[in-house]
């Protein structure tokens, strides 16, 4: 892939084996691909497609974890990109997580008590990482129920409104 907006994994994320069999593999100018990108983030700021010329969407399985994980991810330039401008801070801020109602919040203590029931785990000896925390309300979910919980995200518009949350 010549996109240079993407880097390569050459390696299993989890286990750092380096044997794969795709499972899918889709260019970002494909159609469905269109399609799909325009639907998830049109409403919310827009895709430039010009940041996905000639880049592919690859599905590998890792052969000795199984791991299915993203071949080709984007480099730091286009994440930014993806959370400050595809995806507006300010306007998913006002017209969705200020607007979350209790079945949002439903979701997220359905899913923690799974976690910690699948695991079998007291909420108190019991440590989550939040990779791509959003605006944190996950975490701080799990907070609630007492588990040590941290997040991470790249945007500092988002990491801001969480430590604030977090703090009150």
């Amino acid at each position: 892939m010549s996109n240079l907006n993407f880097f390569q994994r050459k390696t299993c994320p989890a286990c750092r084996g380096t044997k794969f069999t795709q499972v899918f593999k889709m260019g970002y100018d494909d159609p469905v691909m269109n399609k799909y990108l325009h639907k998830y983030y049109d409403y919310q700021g827009g895709v430039e497609f010009e940041y996905l010329k000639d880049a592919t969407y690859s599905l590998q399985d890792c052969n000795n974890c199984r791991l299915v994980f993203q071949e080709y991810i984007p480099n730091d330039d286009l994440m930014f990109r993806l959370y400050e401008k595809w995806i507006d801070p300010e306007f998913t801020l006002n017209t969705r997580v200020n607007k979350d109602g209790l079945d949002y919040y439903k979701r997220f203590a359905a899913e923690i008590i799974n976690l910690l029931g699948y695991f079998e785990t007291n909420p108190y000896d019991t440590k989550f990482l939040d990779f791509g925390m959003g605006w944190g309300k996950w975490s701080l979910m799990a907070k609630a129920f007492g588990v040590d919980s941290y997040g991470m995200e790249l945007s500092a518009e988002r990491i801001e409104y969480a430590k604030n949350r977090a703090s009150k």
